[in-house]
Order: structure tokens, then sequence, then C-alpha cells
């Protein structure tokens, strides 16, 4: 997918020292393209014998989070729906303190 990334550049000023700059203004560069798979977590549902569970991987691959057992591939979605809905306004509570 492609989009665009603005940065922000300083101007010399024609007619002042190497030090001075006229106000920011930005550019509009292209965003770097990646696969599709590349570009975001993503859920995996997969079986466990008779049972299916589902696994949080992050855009590189490493497994971050992992559900319990389900009896349907119903049961796993509407688990992983659960926690997205939950991780969306979930806080930390740090009880090592």
């Amino acid at each position: 997918m492609f989009g665009t990334t603005l940065l922000p550049i300083r101007l010399p000023s024609p007619d002042a020292g190497e030090h001075d700059a006229r106000e920011a203004r930005a550019i509009r560069l292209p965003a770097p393209h990646r696969e599709k798979d590349d570009m975001a977590a993503k859920f995996e549902v997969y079986p466990s014998g008779s049972q299916f569970r589902w696994r949080l991987k992050a855009a590189n691959g490493e497994i971050v989070a992992t559900g319990e057992a389900y009896t349907t591939k119903a049961g796993v979605k509407d688990g992983i729906d659960a926690v997205k809905r939950a991780a969306a306004s979930a806080t930390v509570d740090d009880t090592t303190d």
C-alpha cells in the first residue's frame, strides 16, 4: 500500500546567514512499500487437537499473545473479537510495586 510521509524541512533565507532559516515547510515523500502481511500484527487461528486456538503475531512474526482453546471456529473468532475490544481501552496495572 502506498501513502505519503510529511517531513518538515527548513529553507535558508537567500539574504540570511548560513544558520538562519525560514519557517518550516513540508514536503511529501512516498511512504515505503510493504507487503500486506508485513504491515501490522495479525491474529492466527490454528487447530489444537479437536479444538481451535488463536495467537497474535507481531509484524516481525514473533508470537506476542495466545488464547485458550475453543470448541468451534466461531468461538475462537468471538474470542479474538473480545480481545480486540478489551485491548483497545486496556490500561497497564503494574503489580510489582
